[in-house]
């Protein structure tokens, strides 16, 4: 392999896929990128085996090959070079090994590869199950519920995002079991019946990052076991969480009849102030409902007390209700909405919140159970 290519253009490449590399690993191959040079392009190629990503940059090719190098080390170099040409050339060894030499202006390096052959195959997926989404509704529907994913082990379902799929809409989920998150948005997809996958978070994570443009569509397979984004010149295979996804709508209460109505930024300001005085352990406040009023307070014996009231659009019979602060602050952080509605049934029932006011084509709500309050 031989190639002219610039420092932006390999740094571009190599920030792209190296978040995927395994930092430790029982194959050492899969601390490596591949790197293959092929008709004006260098593809940079990473992979832990459950997320595998690969993305293309603009080189001049004076002859084709391929080798892979250490992810962390090369990525190192490349960001320490001045932004200028760069010669890129690999001297195979007798065995799996291969010398790659960086030459600038400035400079040469020399760095141990290894030969491709090692390195896992990408999977292949049917193209059978596609659509296209914007950046933007994409990047909306992982942020605003990837928030309420699971952490415990225990219960693998609950450790993804739940990509719902119908003809006229695609939907989103996340629950721990004590909040729920759903975002759906209104697009014609074509896909005729309902299609269900749960995708970790991990690989989420990593394509947010690389949704910059708004004006930028994905495209979004499904196979049996693996989901795949392809935005530009980059693919993320991602490796689906077996199910089934728990029946969410069961648990998502259809008589809540108390609403109120409050101004998302007061709510969240005293949400932080009082939950200072918090418990650590349960982070408990409390939310007392009144007309045209929440009290918003917190009672923490070996702590201390607070209390705060912002006003509400509420007429309804008083109610106290005990919350998780840091749910609830989870709950107002993704939404844009100035003003939200809480609606509340039985103090021990869950709670529903909702922006008044979201872009066309969405619908948008969070589900959180509440804490017993100590009398």
């Amino acid at each position: 392999m031989n190639i002219q290519i610039s420092q932006e253009n390999l740094q571009k490449g190599i920030q792209t896929v190296q978040n995927v590399v395994s930092s430790k690993t029982a194959l050492p191959i899969l601390s490596n990128v591949l790197l293959e040079a092929v008709e004006g392009k260098l593809i940079f190629k990473a992979t832990d085996l459950d997320i595998s990503i690969s993305t293309s940059v603009p080189a001049i090719v004076f002859e084709e090959g391929s080798i892979t190098l250490p992810a962390k080390k090369f990525a190192e170099i490349i960001k320490e070079l001045p932004a200028i040409s760069v010669s890129l050339e690999v001297e195979q060894t007798q065995d799996h090994y291969g010398w790659v030499t960086l030459k600038s202006e400035r400079g040469m390096f020399k760095i141990m590869g290894i030969r491709k052959d090692e390195f896992p195959n990408f999977p292949e997926v049917s193209p059978e199950n596609q659509i296209t989404l914007s950046a933007h509704m994409l990047k909306r529907m992982i942020q605003k519920t990837i928030y309420a994913v699971s952490s415990d082990d225990t219960r693998p379902a609950l450790g993804g995002l739940l990509f719902e799929v119908l003809p006229d809409s695609v939907t989103t989920v996340a629950t721990d079991g004590r909040r729920l998150s759903q975002y759906s948005a209104t697009v014609s997809t074509s896909i005729a019946n309902e299609l269900q996958v749960i995708v970790p978070p991990k690989a989420l994570h990593h394509l947010s990052h690389l949704l910059g443009s708004d004006d930028l569509m994905v495209e979004i397979t499904f196979d049996e076991n693996y989901i795949v984004f392809q935005l530009d010149e980059t693919t993320i295979f991602s490796r689906l969480i077996e199910g089934p996804f728990p029946d969410y709508k069961q648990v998502i209460p259809a008589d809540n009849d108390k609403l109120i109505v409050v101004n998302r930024h007061d709510f969240a300001a005293s949400l932080r102030r009082v939950s200072i005085l918090a418990s650590q352990q349960t982070r408990q406040i409390k939310l007392a409902l009144s007309p045209n009023l929440v009290e918003i307070s917190v009672n923490t014996p070996e702590i201390g007390e607070a209390k705060e009231e912002i006003p509400a659009e509420y007429t309804g019979e008083p109610m106290e209700i005990g919350y998780n602060a840091s749910f609830l602050l989870d709950v107002v952080r993704n939404m844009d909405s100035e003003r939200i509605q809480l609606q509340f049934g039985e103090p021990d029932g869950a709670g529903i919140f909702v922006p008044l006011d979201t872009e066309e084509h969405e619908t948008y709500m969070a589900l959180c159970m509440p804490l017993r309050l100590l009398s």
